[in-house]
């Protein structure tokens, strides 16, 4: 997404991993420098609440962080 778009993100590990991500399996995204979002594994506790027999990986990203790229 970011080549298409002409933008580089970077992902740094994240050390205090929210409960619903796995340790180890979970990063900041940074956009110029700016944290924007966040990428990770869910947690298998959750999975199994919600019945998901297959990992699941969720991203957050701050669209504004893009957005303001192309003002």
């Amino acid at each position: 997404m970011g080549r298409n778009l002409g933008l580089e993100f970077e992902v740094k590990e994240k050390e205090d991993a929210p409960v619903h991500f796995i340790d180890g399996r979970v990063g900041d995204v940074y956009l110029d420098g700016k944290k924007i979002g966040v990428i990770g594994e869910i947690h298998p506790k959750i999975l199994r609440n919600w019945k998901i027999k297959m990992p699941v990986s969720l991203l957050e990203i701050e669209l504004e962080g893009i957005f303001e790229k192309f003002k």
